[in-house]
């Protein structure tokens, strides 16, 4: 055995078809998700809260929808993160149906306001179920007014 020094060994690499950890994300990448993470709540607390909360959907469903965008051009040129890709997508889907559910319920706000009174004042069976008849009958002629008919 000799006392000669040893050439220093290299650590082994990784196949290159192996799995690669994601990479960091850029600040601003992780500011404009934060932003996303926190209107895309705000926008299905909205949904969940009563009619005239339920219209400022208009102004933070939007605002998912761009942060989101922001998001995917920051993280454009990270590999592996294809998870926080359609996260994004899948906010972007419900922030839209958010919006479009929003101007359902605007157009047929009478009909829903009507009813949510006269269950608030029903106490009885029949009563529940004349207010539904009522509701019924409301939104029927709603939809008459764009000429769509209920079958």
């Amino acid at each position: 055995m000799t006392d000669a020094p040893q050439p220093p060994s290299e650590a082994p690499q990784p196949p290159s078809d192996a799995p690669q950890p994601p990479s960091e994300a850029s600040p601003r990448a992780r500011i404009y998700t934060q932003l996303f993470i926190g209107s895309l709540l705000l926008t299905l607390l909205l949904y969940f809260l009563s009619i005239p909360f339920l219209y400022f959907t208009w102004i933070s469903a939007p605002a998912t929808v761009l942060f989101a965008i922001l998001t995917l051009v920051a993280t454009r040129s990270q590999k592996n993160i294809t998870g926080l890709r359609v996260g994004l997508s899948m906010g972007i889907a419900l922030a839209g149906l958010s919006m479009l559910l929003a101007l359902g319920t605007f157009f047929f706000q009478d009909a829903f306001v009507a009813q949510r009174d006269c269950q608030a004042r029903a106490i009885t069976v029949s009563a529940k179920q004349e207010c539904q008849d009522a509701y019924d009958d409301a939104y029927q002629k709603e939809l008459e007014k764009f000429g769509v008919q209920l079958p």
